[in-house]
């Protein structure tokens, strides 16, 4: 028996593909194939669809502002380039390639709203792929950065979804992140390396390793932050949510410190492991951290001055984290145990009562 295969043109790669589907926003007719087996022929017509989209190739933009018109494909990366800003409207799609960053140099400012979040996850859309870990390398902010902003935003299957590797250069933090869900990440939520990150009312879960990731100083603040993992089919769930750490190893024997200054209020750190709060502190630095009414799974002395009006080793009773809610149920500890801030509405854009609850969510 023998196949023989005739006719047609070569099939296309995907960086052949890729700007033929820019070109006509589909693609019909790709190939013709005859097969012959044993003296019988058949033929197989193959057709390839795709949908229009903006495509960067490894470019380094000046200043932008991305509607909604199109999705946007980002290959072997890109860069919002410094004193440039990048404004990314509501309900932009963003897909990017495995090898992709999305470093920032300048400003970056997501500007999704409530019902019309702005979308970041890998490119490869195939069932296999969905919510799948380190489909991409994540969004990186650099040392001249400053003034960022991600508002009402999905960050999903990146490596590590946020990482922030310097202090603010003015008095606003260098990354503001309010009303986002971030999930799926290979490694880390968001990374700080002498960072400085204000969050509110985001959601982070099913991740690699630390949900925050605090590897080496910086200045940090979390207001009603739900961080929850207890594993999935992707994610094997074995070190703390939260991480923190004011000592980078620079050989075997050898540190450089930086101080740690982090809060935590109205927080909900919680998973399947005993200590889901992990510190590696070293007293050469002068760090601080603090823990105001929040709710958390960890071994440490409960007592201790880090930790007021918290809520210890408690079930914070989701609806279902099987399904990814992390709503309340109506017999939650997390109600009406918060602590008045300035955060006044939820996630959902519920109003938060005289006696908050913790975590992104208001019963």
């Amino acid at each position: 028996e023998h196949l023989v295969i005739t006719g047609g043109e070569p099939l296309l790669g995907w960086q052949q593909l890729y700007p033929t589907l820019l070109s006509n926003g589909r693609m019909g007719d790709l190939t013709n194939l005859t097969f012959e087996t044993n003296g019988n022929n058949q033929q197989v017509l193959l057709n390839a669809w795709g949908q229009d989209a903006h495509f960067f190739y490894g470019r380094i933009i000046g200043n932008a502002t991305w509607s909604a018109n199109k999705p946007y494909v980002i290959i072997h990366s890109l860069e919002v380039d410094t004193n440039a800003t990048l404004t990314i409207m509501p309900g932009c799609r963003i897909y990017m390639h495995a090898d992709s960053k999305l470093y920032v140099a300048g400003t970056l400012k997501v500007m999704g709203t409530l019902g019309d979040s702005v979308i970041f996850r890998g490119d490869r859309l195939e069932q296999y792929f969905v919510d799948l870990p380190g489909n991409w390398l994540g969004i990186h902010f650099l040392k001249t950065s400053t003034d960022n902003q991600i508002n009402y935003a999905v960050l999903n299957e990146a490596t590590v979804a946020v990482q922030v590797d310097s202090l603010s250069n003015n008095s606003n933090p260098k990354l503001t992140i309010r009303n986002t869900i971030i999930k799926n990440a290979l490694s880390a939520g968001v990374r700080g390396i002498d960072g400085d990150v204000l969050a509110e009312n985001s959601l982070l879960f099913d991740i690699g390793e630390n949900n925050i990731q605090i590897a080496y100083g910086g200045n940090y603040q979390f207001t009603h932050c739900t961080m929850a993992n207890y594993g999935s089919v992707t994610t094997d769930h074995k070190t703390p949510v939260v991480y923190l750490s004011n000592a980078l190893p620079i050989s075997s024997t050898q540190y450089i410190f930086q101080p740690v200054n982090c809060t935590f209020t109205n927080c909900v750190i919680y998973g399947t492991l005993d200590n889901e709060f992990g510190t590696a502190m070293v007293h050469e630095a002068d760090s601080t951290y603090t823990l105001q009414n929040c709710l958390l799974k960890t071994s440490y002395n409960h007592s201790a001055s880090q930790f007021s009006n918290c809520l210890f080793n408690t079930d914070p009773r989701f609806v279902d984290v099987s399904k990814y809610n992390y709503h309340l149920k109506s017999n939650s500890p997390c109600i009406n145990a918060g602590a008045v801030t300035t955060v006044t509405l939820d996630m959902d854009g519920n109003i938060r009562d005289a006696q908050p609850d913790l975590g992104c969510y208001e019963f």
